[in-house]
């Protein structure tokens, strides 16, 4: 029993089922009568051996539980909900000689950078700050457009196909992006390509797990989401001026009560400084209005004056970026 999981149904649909690029490995099987193909469930049956092959979308991860499975294949993992990787492990319990495949575009340090640096025997992964040992049950391998061989070599349509991959990395090396192009076309781990703080550094702005001293000053930011998740992040500033990320919260579905229960379980012990005060998005007065009455005061935050939609955002992207960029001569003592 074999799965194939892309992160929604319809993807898995569109690049398996439909792309002749894929199905022309398949199709011959079918037409000759050694696959039956059932395309209400996006399945394929070896007749011979009994073998079977489904197509699922991690976007329902609740879906995904019961069957046993002797090999996963997990495409564009970057992009899978953590949910599903939880659901779909006791699936291959049963099965001894089990494998799974995490096929995936570089994507920052990520858990898919995690699951590469677990089988880096040959050290070729860029670690991005992590220590991560290898495990020796998986192995990695990278492979960049360079070594697509749908042309062989020799050919006109390679030599097309090099010299555009080519063009596309001095473009984006004219715009100062080549970690960009270094990501997409070569697999390269790359902390910066398209972030939107590319001064953000593993080494230099993430620390130890510490306890901070209870009187310094605490305050929250909220992001509310009907569609989207609803995040929470508590801030915490020391008497030079530093801020630090000390809890998170995100979720997504729950009910406005269990957010505002989450974020308050999270403040228990600063018994000195009170509730924490809170700041959201203007437009969200309903929600600010009830997470205070249930007891996580929310207000307003307050736009700088003279600013419209986009440079407000852009003014709050920039004063992050200014924090998170190191200054020569200051140290950051800690407690």
């Amino acid at each position: 029993m074999v799965w194939i999981v892309l992160p929604e149904y319809k993807q898995a649909e569109s690049v398996y089922w439909i792309d002749p690029d894929i199905t022309k490995y398949y199709l011959p099987y079918v037409q000759q009568g050694l696959f039956k193909k059932n395309d209400n469930k996006l399945s394929l049956q070896c007749l011979s051996t009994n073998s079977s092959l489904f197509l699922k979308g991690a976007d329902n991860p609740d879906s995904l539980r019961g069957n046993g499975l002797d090999k996963l294949i997990f495409d564009e993992t970057q992009k899978i909900k953590s949910e599903a990787f939880n659901v779909l492990s006791p699936t291959l319990v049963d099965s001894p000689h089990h494998s799974v495949l995490y096929i995936g575009t570089a994507n920052g340090f990520d858990h898919f950078h995690d699951l590469c640096l677990l089988g880096d025997h040959s050290n070729q992964i860029e670690k991005g700050g992590k220590e991560i040992t290898p495990n020796p049950l998986y192995e990695s391998f990278r492979y960049t457009s360079y070594d697509n061989m749908t042309w062989p070599e020799g050919s006109p349509e390679r030599a097309s196909f090099v010299s555009n991959i080519n063009e596309e990395r001095a473009k984006y090396e004219s715009m100062g992006m080549l970690d960009w192009f270094e990501q997409e076309y070569l697999g390269l781990f790359r902390k910066r390509a398209g972030s939107v703080f590319p001064t953000f550094s593993r080494e230099v702005n993430l620390i130890p797990d510490i306890e901070l001293p209870k009187e310094w000053r605490r305050i929250r930011g909220w992001d509310f989401g009907s569609t989207d998740a609803t995040a929470s992040v508590r801030l915490c500033q020391d008497l030079d001026q530093n801020i630090f990320i000390e809890r998170c919260y995100k979720q997504r579905k729950n009910l406005l009560k269990d957010h505002a229960e989450s974020v308050i379980s999270q403040d228990e012990g600063l018994t000195i400084m009170g509730a924490v005060e809170g700041y959201g998005d203007p437009s969200g007065a309903q929600w600010m209005s009830e997470l205070t009455a249930l007891g996580c005061p929310v207000q307003k935050a307050n736009r700088e004056t003279s600013t419209n939609n986009q440079s407000w955002v852009q003014l709050g992207v920039g004063k992050i970026a200014g924090k998170l960029t190191p200054r020569e001569g200051h140290t950051v003592y800690l407690p």
